[in-house]
């Protein structure tokens, strides 16, 4: 299980985190919540999911501005399950200096060469 971070864009962050399931069965269903222990009634996959081929379960969680911890519930086909507890830190985007520092250009007639 990897919680990948938000991408920026510039210097802003974009809500597009990911929670990856890794080397599961894909006949296994999946459902999450936020916080350390699974909470089946604030389940933000809704009910049971079967895991999909990627093992992208969310693409596009916001980006937290604190870590945000999930917890995901993976059950086999007999209704066993583990519990995995992943955190999603915050995305920092800080634009290079070179990108971000605001340039004017402007053209200017050239002289012509004395003689």
């Amino acid at each position: 299980m990897v919680a990948i971070l938000a991408t920026c864009q510039g210097n802003t962050p974009q809500n597009n985190g990911q929670l990856v399931l890794t080397n599961v069965n894909p006949a296994f269903t999946y459902q999450y919540s936020l916080g350390v222990t699974f909470n089946p009634a604030a389940s933000l996959s809704g009910g049971p999911t079967v895991i999909p081929a990627n093992g992208v379960i969310a693409a596009a969680l916001p980006n937290p501005t604190t870590a945000q911890t999930y917890t995901v519930r993976v059950a086999n086909t007999s209704g066993c399950f583990t519990d995995v507890t992943v955190t999603l830190s915050p995305t920092a985007c800080a634009c290079p200096a070179e990108i971000c520092i605001p340039v004017v250009i402007q053209k200017t007639k050239l002289l012509p060469a004395r003689r």
